[in-house]
């Protein structure tokens, strides 16, 4: 939509974020972390452990024509990281804002939120399929926000892998504004098959159609 600078950030531990985007990766952000270690002899002396995850996560950024992306890769191994991980919120946070949007993928699960890893949030999208097994998670999830009180601003559910001929029936105790829904697409099955990006997608597939009505209820 004509919208930059953006961040895209793949924090899903599959790394798979890129293959939808249509571009390759080399360096995580958790290969940086493990290269930080004293023994590995990798950061100059001249340099403060900071300004050694600054420069590298900049190194490790995939650019594209619309957006930037930095993928987190593997969770932390075995030692102490409290040192690393408290200089490496550093460097991310100045890394972000350079950008006007930073577009967060994680992974299924709770544990980021109680956690509070993700740090203050404008929009948060709870995506859930239209079983109610899956349903009550997005429940929970929400239920767990509110609870923790982190900051969200705003959040919405949507409905992937919706029927075209009957939208599911939401619980009557669900608290989350409902964005829209993202129906089962053929085209976009196909597409997938074949290892395409999303910007590869013909504009009357029904999944692009879905995700603009989304896009137009969520950006206000």
């Amino acid at each position: 939509r004509g919208i930059s600078p953006i961040l895209a950030v793949d924090a899903d531990p599959s790394m798979n974020l890129n293959i939808t985007l249509g571009v390759s990766t080399q360096e995580t952000v958790g290969n940086i972390r493990e290269e930080a270690k004293p023994e590995k002899g990798k950061r100059p002396p001249s340099m403060s452990l900071t300004e050694y995850f600054e420069l590298q996560v900049n190194l490790s950024l995939t650019e594209a024509d619309s957006f930037d992306l930095l993928v987190m890769g593997r969770p932390e191994g075995k030692g102490c990281y409290c040192s690393a991980n408290s200089n490496l919120r550093e460097a991310l946070k100045k890394l972000t804002s350079a950008y006007r949007y930073v577009v967060i993928d994680n992974e299924a699960g709770m544990e980021h939120i109680s956690r509070q890893t993700d740090g203050p949030v404008d929009i948060m999208l709870i995506i859930s399929d239209p079983t109610p097994k899956g349903l009550v998670a997005a429940m929970r999830t929400e239920e767990l926000i509110r609870n923790l009180e982190n900051e969200v601003k705003e959040r919405f559910l949507i409905i992937n892998r919706a029927s075209q001929e009957m939208p599911p029936n939401l619980p009557n105790e669900m608290q989350i504004p409902l964005a829209g829904y993202l129906r089962i697409d053929p085209i976009f099955s196909k597409y997938e098959l074949a290892g395409k990006s999303i910007f590869e997608l013909p504009t009357d597939a029904l999944i692009y159609q879905d995700l603009q009505d989304i896009l137009k209820e969520i950006l206000v």
